[in-house]
């Protein structure tokens, strides 16, 4: 049996949480048959979320470790914030292997990072993009909604969908209906109908209540797309909101691009 110890804290941290009992459980994927007991304790805003496991590869495992460390850790503390009307969050930025010492914990997907091509951190197209951002209201909104996704597997769909609604919308003219808005958004971002209907359909369920697992291969291409599709966006704002050109700009079809 090997332990595997996740380390965080409560935000803000005015509040100095404190939870006076042990959290403790077990869980299983049914879809790799993994199984996990852990244990989670909050003491002064101290997050610590222990995982036993028979089976532990890292690249493997800590995200599936990590994930069920939030969903456990994040509901006792929804549950304080509900009852103290306090926006209070949960972030873990530390871990530990058996036998080993904490190593910083980077939740971050390398292959979303790629697809960003409409501006560099270290270029003047970078303050050129945030203009934009900080100017239109509701593409903040949906750019936080693409970053919130990434927080946790079980928020990619809806998040991602709303990201993507919220694009529809900003492109969409006033007094058009949302069925042409659609049309609009393809033809300026070149991206095919079928393309986003995969993030559109997939949201659906989350959207109205019912919050069953979705597969891991499913949330992988939603989030991609979506990157893209906000990444496009990005580019037609940055080009004076004139429809991107095919040549450069290929269209995107319901297949894997």
């Amino acid at each position: 049996m090997s332990t595997i110890r996740f380390i965080g804290r409560v935000i803000p941290a005015t509040y100095h949480i404190t939870l006076p009992f042990l959290m403790a459980g077990q869980w299983k994927d049914d879809d790799v048959d993994y199984f996990c007991t852990y244990q989670v304790t909050i003491k002064d805003n101290i997050v610590v979320a222990d995982c036993d496991v028979n089976d532990y590869e890292r690249a493997t495992h800590i995200p599936r470790l990590l994930l069920r460390a939030i969903t456990i850790s994040q509901g006792a503390v929804d549950l304080v914030a509900f009852s103290l009307g306090a926006p209070l969050s949960v972030i873990f930025e530390t871990f530990a292997e058996p036998g080993g010492e904490n190593l910083p914990l980077h939740v971050r997907d390398s292959d979303l990072a790629t697809l960003v091509t409409a501006f560099s951190l270290d270029t003047p197209e970078f303050q050129k993009v945030l203009k934009i951002v900080i100017e239109e209201p509701n593409l903040f909104h949906a750019l936080r909604d693409l970053i919130d996704a990434t927080s946790a597997a079980y928020k990619v769909v809806p998040h991602c969908a709303k990201a993507i609604e919220t694009l529809r919308a900003l492109l969409t003219p006033p007094g058009v209906d949302r069925k042409q808005g659609w049309s609009i958004m393809c033809k300026n971002l070149q991206v095919g109908a079928d393309y986003l209907k995969l993030i559109t359909d997939q949201s659906k369920a989350p959207r109205h209540g019912d919050h069953q697992a979705i597969l891991g291969t499913i949330t992988e291409e939603v989030s991609r797309r979506s990157w893209i599709v906000m990444n496009r966006f990005l580019e037609f704002r940055k080009r004076g909101s004139q429809p991107l050109p095919l040549d450069q700009f290929p269209l995107l079809t319901g297949c894997r691009d």
